[in-house]
C-alpha cells in the first residue's frame, strides 16, 4: 500500500520485512534492513551517511598524520582510530558479500558472490581496506601507504554513480548548458545528484574556511604550511570552476533569459557577489604579490563562509524577514543612534576634565556609550565622577530595552515568517489534492517548501492526509471530474446522492406526470433518461 508521496507505508514496511523473516528467511529481511534503496525504515541512508563521514575523518587523519609534531604525540590514537575504521570497512564488506544474492545487481546471475567480488565497487572497497593488511605483513615505504589510503575517497561513488546514470537517462534530450543548470541550481530534473554537488561545495567551503584558520597560526604554518597552500589552490580553483559554469548556464533561468544582460544582472545578484569575492583573494595574491604586500587579503578568503547562506534556508528566511521589517528595525536603529550620540557628548562633558585620555573626544565617548548601553561593560573606560556614573546607571536602564527592540521585532517577524510559509504551504497541498493531477515536479516543490519549514516526510504525508480527508468531505457534486476519477469512493458517494435525488423528484413528480396534459413531457426524454425514470419509478 501506498501513501499520499508515492511511498510505501512504514507499517506495511514493518509488516513485510516480518513476512521476509518468517517465510523466506533472515538474508532476505537483512539486505532490507540494511542495503536496500528506497525503503523508508531501513538503515540504508544512515548507513551510507555514516560510511561517509567516517572516510573524511579518514582523510581528516591521513592529513594529520602528515604533521610530524602530531604523528609522534597522537601515534596511538592515530592507530586506534585506523584499526577502528578497517573493522567497520571490513564488516561492510563481509555483509555485501553474503547479502549478494539478495542484491538485485547480481541476483539474477549464476554465481552472484563471484560477480559481486568482481564488480568495481568491490574491488574499490578491498582497496581502501588493503593497505592495511599489506603493512601488517610486508615493508612498505609509508608515504606509499598514505597515498594508497586515499583510495577510501573512491568509495563516495557508489551512491553517485548510479545518481548519475538516473540523470543522464532524466536529461538525455536536454542541451549541455541546461545539463549543467539542472545540476548546479536546484531543480526537479536534478534530483539527488544536485544534492551531492551541493555536499561536495559546502565541504570545500568548510576545508577552506578551516585550513585558513589554521594558516593564520605560525606553528601549523610552519609544519604544514606547503599543503594549506595547496587545500587553498584545490578549493578556490573549485569556487572559480563554479562560479564560471553558473554564469554560463544562467540564461536558464527566465529572471536572467537574455545572453548578456541577464548575465550582467546575474553578476549584480548579491550571491554572485559574494562567489566572486570567495576567489578573487587568491588571484589578486597569486598575480600582483611581488608588486604589492597584498597577505591581508588572505583574512577574506573567510568571505567563502558566506556561500553557506545559499545552502541554508534559515539564513535566507532570515535575510527575507529583515528586508520585509527593515522599515520597523531602522526606527529602532534611528533611536539607537540617537541616544549613543547624546550619552557619548554628556559622558565627554562630565568625564573629559577628571580622564582626558580615556575621555579624550566624543567619537572615543561613542566607544564608552555603545558598550554601556549594550550591557557588555569591559571595564577599561568608566565615568569616575557622580554625575558620569548617574548617567552611567541611566544608559545601563535604557539600554536593555533600547537595544532589546531590534531583537524583539526581528523574532517577532522571524516567527510570522515561518507561520506564513506553514500557511502556504498548506494551500500548497490543498490545490495539489484539489488538482486531482500527479504532477511530480508540483509534488518535488511542495517538498522543498517542507524542507525549508524542516518538516519530514511523515509530517508532510499527514498534511496530504489531511487535506484529502476534507476534499472527501465535502459535497461531490461541487468536485471536478478528475478528482471523482481520482477518488472512486467519491464517485460512489456522488452516484448515491444523485439517484437519492432522482428518487425524491419522481416521488415529487410522479402524480403530476400523470395527468393527461403532462403527459407529453416524458416524451422530451430520450431512450437512456426513460430507461432511468423508469428503473427509479419501477417501472
Amino acid at each position: 500500500m501506498k501513501d499520499s508521496l508515492g511511498k510505501e507505508s512504514k507499517y506495511d514496511e514493518i509488516d513485510t520485512r516480518l513476512v521476509f523473516a518468517k517465510k523466506s528467511g533472515v538474508k532476505i529481511w537483512l539486505y532490507n534492513w540494511i542495503f536496500a534503496q528506497n525503503i523508508p525504515g531501513n538503515i540504508s541512508g544512515k548507513l551510507e551517511g555514516f560510511i561517509a563521514i567516517l572516510i573524511i575523518c579518514n582523510v581528516i587523519a591521513l592529513f594529520l598524520e602528515g604533521i610530524t609534531v602530531l604523528e609522534k604525540a597522537g601515534k596511538n590514537y592515530f592507530d586506534f582510530f585506523e584499526a577502528t575504521s578497517i573493522c567497520i570497512f571490513v564488516v561492510e564488506l563481509l555483509l555485501r558479500f553474503y547479502l549478494a544474492p539478495e542484491d538485485p545487481e547480481f541476483k539474477q546471475k549464476t554465481n552472484p558472490r563471484l560477480r559481486f567480488l568482481s564488480s568495481p565497487f568491490t574491488i574499490i572497497d578491498i582497496l581502501a581496506i588493503l593497505p592495511y593488511f599489506l603493512s601488517a605483513i610486508l615493508t612498505i615505504d609509508l608515504r606509499i601507504l598514505r597515498l594508497m589510503r586515499l583510495i577510501r575517497v573512491l568509495k563516495f561513488l557508489r551512491p553517485v554513480l548510479p545518481e548519475i546514470k538516473k540523470f543522464q537517462e532524466r536529461t538525455k534530450e536536454n542541451t549541455l548548458r541546461e545539463k549543467i543548470y539542472f545540476l548546479t541550481y536546484p531543480t526537479s530534473e536534478g534530483g539527488r545528484l544536485h544534492q551531492y554537488y551541493d555536499y561536495l561545495i559546502i565541504i570545500m567551503i568548510l576545508v577552506s574556511v578551516v585550513s585558513t584558520i589554521l594558516d593564520s597560526i605560525e606553528v601549523v604554518n610552519y609544519h604544514v604550511g606547503r599543503e594549506l597552500l595547496i587545500i587553498d589552490l584545490i578549493t578556490v580553483n573549485v569556487f572559480a570552476v563554479e562560479f564560471f559554469l553558473k554564469l554560463y548556464c544562467c540564461t536558464e533561468n527566465p529572471i536572467y533569459r537574455q545572453p548578456i544582460i541577464g548575465r550582467v544582472r546575474y553578476l549584480k545578484h548579491p550571491m554572485t557577489v559574494v562567489d566572486f569575492l570567495a576567489i578573487l583573494p587568491f588571484y589578486l595574491e597569486a598575480f600582483f604579490a611581488h608588486i604589492l604586500d597584498l597577505r591581508f587579503l588572505r583574512v577574506f578568503r573567510l568571505l567563502r563562509l558566506l556561500k553557506l547562506t545559499k545552502y541554508s534556508q534559515s539564513t535566507q528566511a532570515l535575510v527575507s524577514v529583515i528586508a520585509k521589517e527593515w522599515p520597523v528595525m531602522a526606527g529602532g536603529f534611528f533611536v539607537m543612534l540617537l541616544l549613543v550620540i547624546l550619552a557619548a557628548s554628556l559622558g565627554y562633558l562630565l568625564e573629559h576634565g577628571t580622564q582626558p585620555d580615556k575621555f579624550e573626544n566624543i567619537p572615543q565617548a561613542i566607544y564608552w556609550a555603545v558598550i554601556t548601553l549594550a550591557s557588555v561593560g569591559y571595564g577599561d573606560i568608566a565615568p569616575v565622577t557622580p554625575a558620569g556614573r548617574v548617567l552611567a546607571i541611566i544608559m545601563s536602564l535604557l539600554g536593555v530595552g533600547i537595544f532589546a527592540i531590534p531583537a524583539a521585532v526581528l523574532a517577532s517577524a522571524f516567527s510570522e515568517q515561518l507561520r506564513q510559509e506553514r500557511v502556504e504551504l498548506e494551500l500548497r497541498v490543498n490545490d495539489y489534492v484539489k488538482s486531482g493531477k500527479d504532477d511530480s515536479i508540483i509534488l518535488e516543490e511542495i517538498r522543498q517548501l517542507a524542507s525549508r519549514l524542516k518538516l519530514d516526510d511523515d509530517t508532510l504525508e499527514k498534511l496530504i492526509d489531511q487535506a484529502t480527508a476534507r476534499l472527501k468531505s465535502q459535497d461531490p457534486s461541487r468536485l471536478n471530474l478528475s478528482l471523482i476519477e481520482k477518488y472512486p469512493e467519491i464517485a460512489f458517494l456522488s452516484f448515491r446522492d444523485n439517484v437519492s435525488s432522482l428518487k425524491k423528484i419522481s416521488i415529487l413528480m410522479e402524480t403530476s406526470l400523470s395527468q393527461p396534459e403532462n403527459l407529453k413531457l416524458k416524451e422530451n426524454l430520450n431512450e437512456i433518461e426513460k430507461k432511468i425514470w423508469d428503473v427509479i419509478t419501477k417501472k
